[in-house]
């Protein structure tokens, strides 16, 4: 093959390449869109993660050696599904580490600490959560870096440094007014 039909060919090739890479990237938007426009609203029945339909499987139950873990989670379309994590686990005869057996779950917060705002919520706090967190180089955005460490805190001294009520701090309030002089 000359150079001449040889730089044709790769010439083509390109031009190929190039209009199907526009193309194709319209293509993954939409199919992207496609996949996320029902929502995470397929629930696991081992772990209680709301995940979307590609990362679970519907539960056939007589596929598991151990029925134990499975708590019924009924998905939005009256089906039990189990994620794929929980999946390879259970087949494999493990406990998923994120399954509700391990006593994992999230509490609701309770009514008290919901209107709390940020400052008052790591003031009462019972663990100070200390993580590294650095800024990625493209797009500002946040990680954490390392590991995690929880400190628990001492609740009575929190308590002792807090301000006392009024009543009990034995302050005097005064209002002061200013003397008009003429």
């Amino acid at each position: 093959m000359d150079a001449a039909k040889k730089e044709d060919l790769l010439q083509k090739q390109k031009q190929k390449y190039c209009g199907n890479k526009s193309k194709s990237m319209d293509s993954c938007i939409d199919t992207f869109k496609k996949k996320i426009k029902e929502g995470p609203y397929y629930i696991c029945c081992v772990c209680n993660r709301m995940l979307y339909k590609k990362s679970v499987l519907q539960l056939i139950s007589n596929r598991y050696p151990s029925h134990h873990l499975f708590h019924v989670q009924i998905s939005f379309d009256t089906r039990i599904y189990i994620c794929n994590t929980c999946h390879l686990k259970v087949i494999q005869g493990k406990v998923p580490c994120q399954s509700t057996v391990n006593n994992l779950c999230v509490d609701d917060v309770p009514t008290e600490l919901e209107s709390l705002k940020k400052l008052k919520q790591i003031i009462i706090a019972q663990w100070i959560v200390c993580e590294k967190i650095v800024v990625m180089p493209k797009g500002q955005q946040r990680k954490i870096k390392g590991a995690i460490c929880n400190v628990q805190v001492d609740c009575d001294q929190t308590c002792n440094i807090l301000p006392r009520p009024p009543e009990r701090s034995r302050i005097i309030l005064l209002k002061l007014k200013r003397k008009n002089s003429v």
